[in-house]
């Protein structure tokens, strides 16, 4: 087996962190080759924890994020196409929590031609999460050409999202080729529940993203550590001083005072609609109606709306607008409805359609 890794790392300081050097570590057991691009211009500190693991370096601007620095250097490394295994990964999470050494030996068993660490489910989406994706012999070329063939280097966060993230898995999967997961992690949030992720669902990373202001859950986050910290061999400073450094969270021990009792079921109810099961519906109803008009009835429209009439937009009482419609309003009970709002909207809104016999939910939930 002749592996290849890509690992990006982008720091605002130029700043290498430990953790870093440990994932680094861990990869070189698993790998023949490591290429770590910096998106920035030089290692102001922490040289000396890239160099023992890297077998080339490369610097370029912070263009296209982590899907523009995959794409430099797959066009940089002429025999890309030569190996057996292409890993990309990024210093975006902490971790693993378990040996890769363990995970490539689950994994070895499962038939599928490229597989992550973390599967979502999202409506109209069901991908591997980018921060860790293996593409075996078999999807290795289809892979290179998907990711040479994009201007990542010109698209914002939310086209990297589309088109790198969400593209690669849909676009491989439209070719023939077989997805897996390490983690299928469905629809939980995995920047405000950790804990849920590592505990319950047994997630061997978390993401650096949980700190950030605007994600941060506190209690979450000390469930998550303590259990890290017990439950595991990984280094929990790694991730204390990384915290400190970028985020000015200052855990100490103190992220022990937390109850270590399992988080319940609750933020695991809400899970997507299968992607057969929506083909299935819009085979059988060319017309439908879109309930919302929001991010997720755009994604609708937008990725089905050349296979299928709408009709028009369905929308609450209170945020009825010219061009749309309130359920009120339908006179026909049995037309086809996609229900397309957030999981919450979608469970709210769900007793007053109970006169309607034809409506699709993209999101669905346990009981």
């Amino acid at each position: 087996m002749k592996r290849l890794c890509i690992y990006v790392t982008y720091d605002s300081q130029n700043i290498v962190d430990d953790y870093v050097a440990y994932m680094l570590k861990e990869l070189h057991k698993v790998t023949d080759r490591i290429v770590v691009v910096c998106n920035y211009e030089y290692i102001s500190q922490g040289m000396e924890k890239v160099q023992p693991y890297a077998d080339t370096i490369l610097y370029r601007a912070n263009k296209g994020f982590d899907a523009g620095a995959y794409k430099e250097a797959a066009e940089q490394i002429e025999d890309i196409g030569s190996y057996d295994e292409i890993i990309l990964s990024n210093d975006t999470f902490f971790g693993p929590f378990i040996s890769f050494d363990e995970i490539f030996r689950r994994m070895e068993k499962e038939p599928c031609d490229f597989w992550g660490l973390n599967r979502r489910h999202i409506p109209m989406y069901d991908f591997t999460a980018s921060f860790f994706v293996v593409f075996r012999r078999a999807a290795v070329s289809a892979a290179v050409r998907y990711i040479r063939g994009h201007m990542f280097e010109y698209m914002d966060r939310e086209g990297i999202l589309k088109m790198f993230e969400q593209g690669i898995s849909n676009e491989l999967k439209k070719e023939g080729f077989r997805m897996g997961t390490y983690c299928d992690i469905g629809s939980v949030d995995m920047y405000r529940d950790p804990d849920y992720l590592i505990n319950v669902m047994g997630s061997p990373v978390m993401k650096k993203r949980c700190f950030e202001r605007g994600y941060y859950v506190e209690e979450n986050c000390r469930r998550a550590l303590k259990y890290i910290d017990k439950e595991t061999e990984y280094d929990i400073s790694l991730v204390i001083k990384t915290i400190s450094r970028k985020y000015g969270i200052a855990f100490n021990h103190n992220y022990t005072d937390v109850d270590m009792i399992k988080p319940d079921d609750t933020r695991g109810i809400y899970y997507s609609a299968p992607e057969d099961e929506l083909e299935e519906f819009l085979r059988k109803n060319q017309s439908v109606y879109v309930y919302g008009n929001g991010n997720t009835a755009k994604d609708f429209e937008r990725l089905y709306g050349k296979r299928v009439n709408i009709l028009g937009h369905i929308v609450s009482e209170d945020f009825q607008e010219d061009g749309t419609k309130t359920a009120s309003q339908i006179e026909n009970k049995n037309c086809p409805i996609v229900m397309a709002l957030s999981k919450e909207n979608s469970k709210e809104v769900s007793p007053r359609m109970h006169e309607f016999t034809n409506v699709f939910y993209l999101w669905r939930w346990k009981g």
